[in-house]
């Protein structure tokens, strides 16, 4: 029998073309410098690792375990029993175009291929433009919030976060803020999630 699990939104900052440029995200991954590729995956990543391959192959996305030519950025949430929400932003030489997935699937036991899968999808482009967009998810640091895969939620909310640019790939989970009213960084995941549903006009 087949189970609905915890459904991660994704968000990705990927590379394509827009006619609006912002560049905070860009250079706030830019800044980062290193001489070797670094990798900081959560443990999450490794236990989502198989249902995250199905979902590229079957969306057509690029794998980031060996980086990006670029920036991409990827942002999973979504209800349990009530489908995922996946969002893919692209970003090349400034530019930024945008995708969106409302998506119902179910697993099977081995949780290695789909038994269902439907989705509608959709272009996006942000209501206060791509530069305000850019600027306000630097300002709440979502390519710095902690990974909390170690602590146990009962939340019904559960964000996975991955970005990958030349020199680093990450992957961290964050949890619904109600399960943590003192930390912080959990009231900004919701901040960004409200953010995105307005600027977009979609469901997560």
């Amino acid at each position: 029998m087949s189970r609905f699990r915890y459904f991660p939104i994704v968000i990705m900052l990927a590379t394509a073309s827009c006619n609006q440029k912002s560049t905070v995200l860009v250079e706030d991954l830019a800044n980062f410098h290193s001489d070797t590729f670094v990798v900081d995956l959560s443990k999450s990543y490794y236990r989502l690792k198989p249902e995250i391959k199905l979902f590229e192959k079957k969306l057509g996305l690029p794998s980031l375990d060996t980086g990006f030519n670029g920036l991409q950025l990827r942002l999973t949430a979504g209800l349990k029993g009530d489908g995922l929400g996946y969002i893919v932003l692209t970003n090349q030489n400034n530019s930024w175009t945008g995708k969106y997935w409302k998506i119902n699937y179910q697993l099977n036991m081995q949780q290695d291929s789909f038994v269902s899968f439907q989705s509608l999808e959709k272009e996006i482009e942000p209501e206060s433009g791509w530069s305000y967009l850019s600027r306000r998810l630097a300002e709440l640091d979502l390519l710095y919030l902690p990974d909390l895969s170690a602590t146990k939620s009962n939340g019904v909310l559960n964000v996975n976060v991955e970005f990958a640019s030349k020199t680093q790939h990450r992957y961290y989970y964050m949890v619904e803020p109600d399960d943590y009213p003192d930390y912080p960084d959990a009231a900004k995941l919701t901040r960004i999630v409200k953010l995105l549903r307005k600027e977009f006009d979609i469901e997560f």
